[in-house]
């Protein structure tokens, strides 16, 4: 278990991405991007394909959309990838 500084420290040398997202989300965000579906992002990732749904479960409440779709077409608008 990591104590609180660990955290911070954790925390402050992650880099800042658009929306709060982490880089694994901007990973999945971009393979979304590409047209993969979840079965091949977490093969890609080496995730099981219940962690890809769950990562983007955040990631489109992050960007406050729905679906896939919205969020590559937010991506794209945004230029996030």
């Amino acid at each position: 278990m990591y104590c609180r500084e660990q955290l911070e420290k954790i925390g402050s040398s992650q880099e800042n991405y658009p929306y709060g997202l982490t880089k694994r989300e901007m990973e999945i965000l971009e393979q979304l991007s590409s047209g993969l579906r979840y079965k091949s992002i977490a093969a890609k990732l080496f995730l099981s394909e219940g962690t890809i749904r769950n990562y983007c479960s955040i990631l489109y409440s992050k960007l406050d959309v729905n679906n896939r779709e919205e969020a590559i077409e937010m991506a794209r608008t945004k230029n996030i990838v």
